[in-house]
């Protein structure tokens, strides 16, 4: 991918743009008002009674930088724009502004009959106003038959801002009960159930429900949407149902990356149901631990999953596994690698009982990772003979659940040497994230994937990896994330023979560690390479007081 950043138009660009249809000082003080942005420029000159721009290479300017204009809608617009606009729909005739607020609470692309319903207008209504407004440019056709868009996003958004609220609420309903009438899908109603409905509103809650579990694994974010519209408009007094639509919830903000979010969501759940519970609460405790250890709260995660085993009253079902599961990694992000085998044997014994191919893999997995961290070569061997078989043997849409047991394994193998192989898997544990909306494992893979890589000499391959998993983190707003992904381009930039690079990430990411707690690498990682690194560009003192900390 090669990121465009859209620059703002120059002075001589925007004169360009306008033609030589303005005067001098005209086009100046145009410039001075739009800043740069084309949209704004050729809004204030339509307002001052200028044409729009000619075909040809003015027109070919502005249409090549008109989407900055639209990344620009929270930022400040200014007011002659607003004013403008607003006098522009000032003078429609009173069937093409109701059309155009139909359109406006409809989307961005409209159908006309469903804006005509949306403004209480007849059909042959509605198609005389819609002529009215693609003469006036306010909307555009599309190549898809019966579909328009407004002239810009901004003129859609100061439409919809100045619809009366009542009015507004009004309409999404009726959008809501014509799109139920069509038989539309609960992800293509929700939007205008949000807005219409009222707290208690079961059918909406269903309607919102399903419209989450429908966008779920192509759009997380949009099903956090859906499932927190949900939960605002449940009863309070239905828990057993808040706590199913926040576990819901917590599953879209995880797969969208939002962890804390979903750890609070998680507790949230915790707190209602009672305390000791059974298996239910076992089973959000360990989806609980599972977040906080990506987080690095691995003392919260531990203290918590070591109360639930001994609460729970079976140690033989789904739950128990998943509960032995967690506990293990817990126990590995400590360095106990005994209890990390007897946990893991347990949960291993559990899942081949209950026949569930994925808890295996799963529990498989952290074993052999396990044996392998701990120096157990020869059973780390045999370990991942048994977890790759039965990885290997998982369908994408079974793994998607238990993605963690890759990257277990992709470390486990990387340990044995065994690059190639944990590269690949490495690469199909990213591909089933990213077509199964599991976005909080993408940065984790990406980095499963260096050692390997470093390991083969592949430093500029394990270098641009590194940066990029480094973006992914930092719009993760993940610390734990963040810090691991600085300190793999440091170490990569340390064995490129560029320490003063290696030092400036190790830096950060040994800032971006502190204060975290103890954990499994970010106690030490980033300490030892900035000492390492530090001395390795002369400052030897410096070099081994923080070597010595590490």
């Amino acid at each position: 991918v090669v990121r465009l950043g859209l620059r703002p138009l120059s002075e001589p660009e925007s004169h360009r743009l306008l033609g030589d249809r303005v005067a001098g000082p005209a086009r100046d003080a145009l410039y001075r008002e739009a800043g740069g942005n084309p949209f704004y420029l050729e809004q204030l000159a339509r307002s001052a009674g200028v044409g729009a721009a000619e075909p040809g290479g003015a027109a070919a300017a502005g249409s090549a930088a008109a989407p900055a204009a639209g990344a620009l809608l929270d930022a400040r617009v200014p007011r002659a724009v607003v004013a403008s606009l607003a006098a522009e729909l000032a003078d429609l005739p009173a069937p093409a502004q109701a059309l155009l607020q139909g359109a406006a609470v409809a989307g961005e692309a409209f159908e006309p009959d469903l804006a005509g319903s949306a403004a209480e207008l007849a059909p042959a209504a509605a198609l005389g106003a819609l002529d009215e407004l693609l003469a006036r440019e306010l909307v555009r056709e599309t190549d898809v038959p019966r579909r328009f868009v407004f002239r810009h996003p901004l003129v859609r958004r100061v439409v919809y801002d100045g619809a009366p609220g009542g009015w507004r609420l009004a309409a999404h309903a009726r959008l809501a009960d014509e799109l139920q009438r069509r038989g539309a899908s609960a992800s293509d109603r929700a939007r205008h159930a949000e807005h219409a409905a009222v707290p208690g509103d079961l059918a909406a809650v269903e309607l919102l429900v399903r419209a989450g579990c429908e966008t779920l694994s192509r759009a997380p974010a949009t099903a956090v949407r859906w499932f927190g519209a949900a939960l605002r408009l449940l009863p309070a007094a239905d828990t057993d149902r808040r706590v199913e639509l926040l576990e819901l919830h917590a599953g879209a903000l995880r797969a969208a990356g939002e962890l804390e979010a979903c750890r609070s969501a998680l507790l949230e759940a915790l707190q209602i149901l009672p305390a000791p519970g059974g298996a239910r609460r076992a089973e959000l405790i360990a989806n609980c631990a599972a977040v906080e250890h990506w987080l690095g709260r691995h003392e919260e995660a531990g203290a918590r999953l070591e109360r639930a085993w001994a609460d729970l009253p079976a140690h033989d079902g789904p739950e128990a596994a998943r509960l032995a599961i967690e506990l293990a990694t817990d126990r590995l992000f400590q360095l106990d690698f005994a209890r990390t085998r007897e946990m893991g044997e347990r949960a291993l014994s559990i899942a081949r009982a209950l026949e569930e191919p994925a808890l295996c893999t799963w529990a498989a997995s952290v074993l052999c990772f396990a044996a392998a961290s701990g120096g157990e070569t020869a059973e780390a061997h045999s370990r991942q003979a048994d977890a790759a078989a039965a990885m290997d043997a998982l369908p994408d849409e079974q793994l998607a659940g238990c993605l963690d047991a890759v990257y277990h394994l992709v470390w486990a193998e990387s340990y044995l040497e065994r690059f190639e192989q944990a590269i690949a898997r490495a690469d199909r544990g990213l591909a089933v994230a990213r077509s199964h909306g599991q976005g909080q494992m993408t940065v984790p893979l990406m980095l499963s994937k260096l050692y390997a890589l470093e390991a083969q000499g592949r430093l500029a391959e394990a270098l641009e990896l590194a940066e990029r998993a480094i973006e992914s983190a930092r719009l993760a707003t993940n610390p734990q994330y963040l810090f691991w992904a600085l300190w793999e381009a440091a170490y990569a930039c340390g064995l490129m023979g560029d320490p003063e690079a290696a030092y400036g990430f190790s830096k950060e990411s040994k800032a971006v560690a502190s204060g975290r707690g103890r954990n499994v690498p970010g106690t030490a990682e980033p300490g030892w390479l900035a000492g390492y690194c530090r001395a390795a560009i002369g400052d030897l003192d410096g070099g081994r007081e923080e070597l010595l900390e590490a």
